[in-house]
Parts: structure tokens; sequence; C-alpha cells
């Protein structure tokens, strides 16, 4: 956690996490203030948002500090509170990072590398800076690997002879070990924040970065205040960004020392080294050391080959993804001391144990195993690496695809799944109200109006494109089957934005009013910008629409529709296929709208974003999308369903809840942070999970031979991965069991009722599709003998009316399975005679 300002004369400081921090960087407002700065323009620096990255507020200090009276002079009297703003040293705890805050690069020197300037000279850039330090950086690691064997062995020798035992000047990381690096606004400032060395100094800290990055270059001198600001970059401009590293939790205050800020270390170059330097050690050590716990071939296999039911070989290439993928040649030592870093705490600590499930990358066996025994060799935390925390959580999502039974007995037959006993906590609380039967419809259809919030914002699929999360549900249900149990929930949720609607509603009837009172056009006011309504009436018309689209400014539209025909209000000219056009490119935000030659008739072309709730009988839906089953309409939409007992007939009154301020409180901090959500979001677990999941449905339409399903399973799971990332933000941009279970219930509970309403229609539209898709081949296939020739192809094709050239059709008969080529007679033959 760290706190941010809105500016430089913002005196309080606020919490801001990973969605805050991507709020920022992406700002029109800040780019345009970094640009102006570069410009010389006076004050914007000053203007920029500004980030608290080693320090936190602290109330309780703050309170403390309130509470302490202290004598003013010039008053005579004693002051019990003093407002001076928060933003200062003593009200503030470590975060336990670290901030090197490099000016002017381009002037800056470093020792003379053949990857970095020469002695005197400047870094062409900040980014050629961090890439000099990130090469660094990445081998740090493997070269800790050497140094701890070395120190143990110096130490030893040390004991032995009963002299001063060394200490290591730095016990930091390597890149594992940084937050963000990114340009400063000046353009030609490098900034990088680091986690911090328990039990030191940040000035020591800083210089101990420096002197194992080998940087003759100097930090600032003024970065060691924990109450230092530094200025929001440009998104454009960040170099490295961990937000799991910069976003987490606090430590131990204790831990990072802060009273004396100014203090300078006793062996830092100012004030001459009194510790026996690493490198002094090295110049009397062997390169090489021997490997404790070789690995025998009568070892292997005695170690679990699973962790928490997920086997190790899983975990090993999620692993590696984490860490950026295999890596290229140079980079294999510091990989694998990395990986073996990782590993030790899932196997026992176990060197031979990692060595038999870690690949060597094409690394040398023996550098290996020695690299292996390093990262045992170096002291451990007590907690698990979260990059390990992730790989695991997604190595546990893919594993559970081919062990998890599948909930089905058959396609769309028997009781529908259920919903998970513990939901993800903003649908528990939109539930909370609701009787139990009709608790799976209420979570399923608040999406299209929690999703109307969401503004600028774009989900990284499983497929590497981006996509604005879209929400078109309808509810299908008997008569009085309670379909109305969706409505009080939505009202809610939808209460903030009906707030503003009127407001603009208000001064778009004020203009109307001016404009009739007005006989000329051309006197008439032009209508007012900013008339952002996004609650539509279920009976809008096209050019209305299409008018409200135009005034959105990238917002979602809302329509709640008591019935599926309402649909019908977008018809043009009578066109019918129009409303499932207008449908598909909703799904899609597509771009939509109208041309007219009056004057005052309304032109334009806008993206469609559209999001709404309907509700029907199974009759009436499936005669109104009797038409759509084939483009694709049907497979965009959700559905859900509200089942009655069929021994009870609704003899038990459903009872609902009541609804109160309470409700409205605790829904509105989720709704803020739909509002807040803007940007790229990409989270690796919902990833995970979709592909995973779309690993399991393909199987069970396999083994149902049930391509229907196979079919509407793909926009089912990306439908599921917007309703998880919907909540994903909502919970705080974290992932959990919750979520997972519950998204996972979503997209099978959409295909049991797609496949409960249309299954007979779905499957009719696939078999007449892929007739049509073989008749021409097999037709003439049929026509030919058990045994025949090129030359007989040819002749037939003439014959026909088509090309003579045979050799594309034969070669899709062979790659089909139903002839092969016998070479040694220059003859195909049949698999199996044609009919």
């Amino acid at each position: 956690m760290i706190n941010y300002v809105n500016n430089s004369f913002d005196k309080v400081l606020k919490p801001c996490d990973a969605q805050k921090f991507m709020e920022l960087t992406q700002s029109e407002l800040t780019e345009k203030l970094i640009l102006g700065h570069r410009a010389g323009e006076k004050n914007s620096k000053a203007k920029l948002p500004a980030l608290t990255y080693m320090g936190v507020f602290d109330m309780e200090k703050y309170k403390a500090y309130l509470r302490t009276p202290s004598s003013s002079p010039s008053m005579g009297r004693t002051q019990t509170s003093r407002k001076q703003g928060t933003r200062k040293a003593e009200f503030m705890r470590p975060t336990g990072l670290l901030m090197l805050d490099f000016d002017h690069v381009t002037k800056q020197t470093t020792d003379p590398l053949p990857t970095s300037p020469s002695m005197g000279r400047g870094f062409e850039s900040p980014t050629a800076m961090w890439e000099y330090i990130k090469e660094k950086l990445s081998a740090m690691s493997a070269m800790k690997a050497s140094e701890d064997a070395l120190l143990n062995e110096a130490k030893a020798s040390a004991v032995a002879n009963d002299a001063i035992i060394p200490r290591r000047p730095h016990r930091g990381g390597g890149l594992e070990r940084v937050c963000l690096a990114h340009i400063t606004p000046s353009g030609d400032g490098l900034r990088v924040v680091l986690k911090r060395t328990k039990d030191t100094t940040i000035e020591h800290d800083q210089w101990a970065w420096c002197e194992l990055m080998k940087l003759d270059a100097k930090p600032d001198a003024a970065c060691k205040d924990i109450s230092r600001l530094s200025f929001a970059p440009m998104q454009k401009e960040i170099l490295y960004y961990n937000p799991s590293l910069l976003f987490g939790e606090l430590p131990n205050a204790e831990d990072y020392p802060n009273n004396n800020l100014f203090e300078t270390p006793s062996n830092s170059p100012s004030m001459g080294r009194t510790q026996t330097s690493l490198l002094t050690i090295q110049a009397n050590t062997p390169e090489v050391l021997p490997i404790e716990g070789e690995l025998s071939e009568g070892l292997r296999g005695s170690w679990d080959e699973s962790y928490n039911g997920v086997p190790y070989s899983e975990i090993v290439q999620r692993l590696e993804e984490q860490l950026g993928g295999k890596p290229e040649r140079g980079a294999r030592n510091s990989f694998i001391f990395t990986m073996a870093c990782n590993l030790r705490y899932i196997c026992n600590d176990d060197a031979a144990w990692i060595a038999s499930i870690l690949p060597t990358y094409g690394e040398d066996a023996q550098k290996h195993r020695q690299t292996i025994q390093s990262a045992i060799n170096r002291p451990m935390s007590r907690e698990m690496p979260e990059t390990l925390k992730r790989a695991l959580n997604v190595a546990k999502l893919c594993t559970d695809a081919y062990t998890k039974p599948s909930p089905f007995g058959g396609s769309g037959e028997g009781a529908p799944p259920a919903l998970p006993s513990v939901l993800p906590e903003p649908l528990r609380l939109l539930t909370s109200r609701t009787p139990d039967k009709m608790k799976p419809a209420v979570a399923m259809g608040v999406f299209p109006s929690l999703g109307a919030y969401v503004k600028g914002t774009h989900l990284v699929y499983a497929d590497g494109r981006q996509y604005e999360p879209t929400f078109m549900h309808i509810l299908v249900a008997e008569q009085s089957a309670g379909k109305s149990a969706l409505n009080t929930p939505v009202d809610y949720i939808l209460a903030d934005m009906k707030v503003r609607d009127e407001v603009h509603l208000h001064q778009e009837m004020e203009w109307k009013d001016k404009c009739a009172r007005i006989s000329n056009t051309q006197d008439k006011p032009e209508r007012p910008k900013g008339l952002v309504v996004q609650i539509l009436p279920s009976d809008m018309t096209n050019a209305a629409f299409v008018q409200r689209l135009a005034d959105a400014e990238g917002h979602f539209l809302y329509t709640r529709m008591d019935e599926v025909e309402l649909l019908n209000a977008l018809k043009t000219n009578g066109a019918s296929n129009m409303v499932s056009a207008v449908l598909r490119l909703a799904f899609d935000c597509g771009e939509y709208g109208q041309v007219r030659v009056a004057a005052n008739a309304i032109n334009a072309m806008v993206r469609v974003r559209w999001n709404w709730n309907a509700s029907s009988t199974v009759q009436r839906v499936r005669k109104y999308f009797a038409k759509n089953i084939a483009d694709g309409t049907l497979s965009r939409l959700s559905f859900a369903t509200i089942l009655e007992d069929d021994e009870d007939w609704g003899e038990e009154m459903p009872v609902y809840e009541e609804y109160g301020t309470h409700f409205a409180d605790d829904l509105l901090r989720y709704i803020d942070r739909l509002k807040t959500s803007t940007g790229v979001l990409r989270c690796p677990e919902a990833v995970a999970w979709a592909v995973a999941l779309n690993r399991e449905l393909v199987g069970f339409a396999r083994e149902a031979d049930d391509r229907s399903y196979a079919r509407l399973s793909r926009r089912g799971i990306l439908m599921g991965f917007f309703r998880a990332m919907l909540l994903y933000v909502m919970n705080g941009c974290q992932w959990n069991r919750e979520i997972e279970e519950f998204a996972t219930w979503s997209v099978k509970y959409d295909l049991w009722c797609k496949m409960r309403f249309f299954r007979d229609m779905l499957r009719n539209d696939i078999e007449g599709e892929r007739s049509a898709i073989q008749r021409g081949p097999v037709g003439l296939l049929s026509m030919l003998p058990n045994e025949f020739t090129r030359e007989d192809v040819k002749a037939l094709r003439i014959a026909q009316g088509m090309k003579p050239d045979p050799k594309m059709v034969i070669s899709n008969w062979v790659k089909r399975g139903l002839v092969v080529r016998d070479e040694s007679r220059g003859v195909c033959v049949k698999v199996v005679s044609s009919q």
C-alpha cells in the first residue's frame, strides 16, 4: 500500500491501490502536464499527482500528535489540536520500499563496462540507463549464488583462524525486488522503486544498491525521507511494473529503521569502509565450489509427484510463465537460481528434489546443480513468495480442468448446476434479500446494470484481444414465476445513475422548450453538450437510441424490458433483422448509426455500448429468436430461469427480506470501484481460468458429441470472463476462490439454460450446415468407382462443368480419410464404398 496526493498543494495523503495508480498514470491530464513541463510551462509540474512510495500515512501517529498539547508563545496558551496536514514523515510508517531517483542521467557516469557509457560520460537516455540496470539486476541473483558459497567458505576460514567474520555489504536480491521503473517528468531522469533491505537505513540501502549495480551515478540525496513525493509518470514511460510488490501488505515497521533518516552509514563511501568487503574475499577463494547432495539415479522418484494435488511439472511450467518464459542464452544461470529460490518452498528446501523437477534450460548439468545448491544456501524467509503463490493458483486452475467431473448428465438435461454456497461479496449482498429459488436468476441478472457503470475499461482475454464488457440478459420462466425478483436489486444498483440522468433530462427538456418557442430554425439554440442519459425506456425508437449513444461519451446505456418483444422498437423501416444486427454490434461494441436528409434529423455513427435485461416465457423467447439461431445472436446473450417445483405448484409463497439504508450504503462502495475502473485490465488468474474451463467444456462436448454445445461455450466462457472481471474490480482487483467458482457456475448455468430452451433448434441448424458443407465433395466422390485414377477425376470434373485440375479435391479427400493413395499402382482407393 502506498499513498498519493492530487498535486503538490494537496496536503492530505490518500490510499493508492493498483486501480488508482492505473487511473493516475493513464490520465490524459497527467500526460498533458508532463509534456507542458518539458515545454517550459510554469507550475505544470506542481499540478501533477504525486505518490509516496517509501511511507504511508499512519492515522494512529497523527491522532497521537493531535492529542499532545504544545505551547504557542505567540498566543500565550496551549493548543490541543493543530491542523498542519498529514504529509509529514513523523505521521508515516515505512512501506518497506526504497526509491532511487537519478536526475539528468545523460550527465551521470558509470564504470567503463562494454554495456555502459565510458567514464565521465552519461547514458544516452533514461531508457538506456534502465536497460543497463536491468541487465545488472538480472545477473545479480546468479552472482549472489556464487557469493553465498564464497561467503560461507570465508566464514569457515575466519572461524578456523579466529579472525573477523566477514559480512555481506548488502542482502538485496535482483530484478525480482524491483517494483517500478519509469522516466521522470523532466524526460531526462530515471526513478526506480525497490524492496528495502531490513534493518538498514534508507541511505545505506541506496548506497548498497548502487554499489552492487556498479553505478558511479548517485541518486538524488533528498530521497531519504519516507514522506518524499514522487510525481506520477505517464503510462507509456513506465519501463517496469510489478503491482504485487508495489501494492503489497505493509511490513512490520520495526524492520525498517526510520529514526535517523539522514545518518551516513558507517561503511558508506564517505565514512570509509570498516568491514571486510566481499570483493576482498573473492580474490583468495576458488571459483568453483563442490556441490552438496549430488543427485543419484537411485533417489529419482522418491519424492512426491504433486503439491496439493497439482503436478510439479505443471507448477514449473506456470512459474516459468510468471518469470517471463524460458530464458535466453546468457540468462540461464540467473533464471535457474530464481526458479530454485521459489521451488524450495514446496520441495522441502531439498536441492536434489528441485534438481529432479527443474529443467537445465540448456545449462551444463554441473552448473545447474551448483546454482540450485547456491539457492538452497541463501537465507529463507518465512512467507512463500508472491510469484510462487500466483503460479500455484494458475497451475491449480489448469489442473482442475482435467480432474473435476462434469456436473452435467447430458446436454441441457436434469437439474441445473447448483449455485455456489459461498458467493463473492457483491453478489452475496445483492442476493441476500432474495428467496432461495430466485437467487440464481438474480445473481445472473444484476450484471447488465453493474456493467453500465464501467467506462473506458478494456479487459485482456485469453486470446490476446481487448474487450469492453457487455451484458445482455434474458430471464426465461413461466408466468407468475417471480421474474420481478430482479427489479429491486437493479433499482438499488441504478439509484446513483438515475439521479444524474434526471438532471440531464431536465436540461434537455428546457432546451426543447426553448426550441418550441422559436419558429425560425436558424435562431434555435444548439443541443447542449454533455447530456449523458444512460437509463433508456423500453419503448425507445431507433432514432432516440442513436441520439443517446451519441450523447453517452463512452458510457454504457442500460434498458430494462418486461418482455423481450420490446426489442422490436429498434426496427427501422419494418426490418426485423435490424434488431439482431444491433444485438450483435452491442456485444462487440461495433459502429452503428443512421444518415438522414432532413437538417433537424439525427445523423450520427456511434459505438453501440448497451446493456439490457429482458424477460419472457419459453414459448415466446423460442419464437422470437427462431430466425437467429444461425447468425450468432443467441450465443451473445446470457439466460437464466426460475424453476417451479412440480409437486407444490407454488403452494409456498416466496418471502423477500427488507432492503434499506444499510443495503444501499454497502452496495455503494462496490459501485464506486466500478466507476473508477479505467484503462487496460489484466488478470492472469482469470485468463488461466478461461483456458482451463474451455478445455473442460470442449472435452464434455466431444463426449456428448454435441457441436452446438461447443459453439455456444466459446462466447459463454467470454461472458463468464466479463462477470469474473467485474467481480475482480469490485473486490479491489483481487482474485479469489469465490470469484472463480461463481464464474464457472455462471457459464455452465447459462449453457444449461440455452440447451434447455433451444437444443433442438440448435442441433437442427448444425445438421443442416454440415449437410450443406458435405454435399459437394461427397456427391462427386460417390460418382467414382472404388478405385480410380487422377484422370478419372479430371474427366468427371469436366463433365460436371468444373475446373479440370483435381489436385485439391483429391488432397481434401485424403486429409478427411475418405480415400487413400496406392502409389505403387497410381490409383486412389475409397476407404468406405460410397452409397
